[in-house]
């Protein structure tokens, strides 16, 4: 994930709504979502993997983002879920790093 690492900052720099749903969401979330669902996908199918329940809440949380659910109409909406979406962000690299 690591060349997501600039894109919270890039939207930071304007947070506009397009920029919100085309940065952050449809590249970095769905990414995001991506690699943690197929990692609780693995660990529901028998294959114990530490933390695998964690990486389904993570994914759980991260979906209407990674799925375009979440409707940003300002700049303050931008602004409410970039904290959101990078607790999320943080708490999923602290997952990776621990597998």
């Amino acid at each position: 994930m690591a060349k997501h690492t600039k894109t919270l900052e890039t939207v930071r720099a304007d947070p506009t709504p397009a920029n919100f749903s085309n940065i952050a969401c449809a590249k970095m979330a769905r990414d995001y979502t991506t690699n943690l669902g197929n990692i609780a996908k693995v660990h529901h199918k028998g294959f114990k993997i530490k933390n695998g329940p964690a990486a389904q809440k993570l994914f759980d949380i991260l979906t209407p983002y990674g799925n375009l659910q979440v409707d940003a109409k300002d700049e303050a909406d931008v602004k409410k879920h970039l904290v959101i979406l990078e607790k999320m962000l943080n708490a999923a690299n602290v997952f990776a790093s621990s597998i």
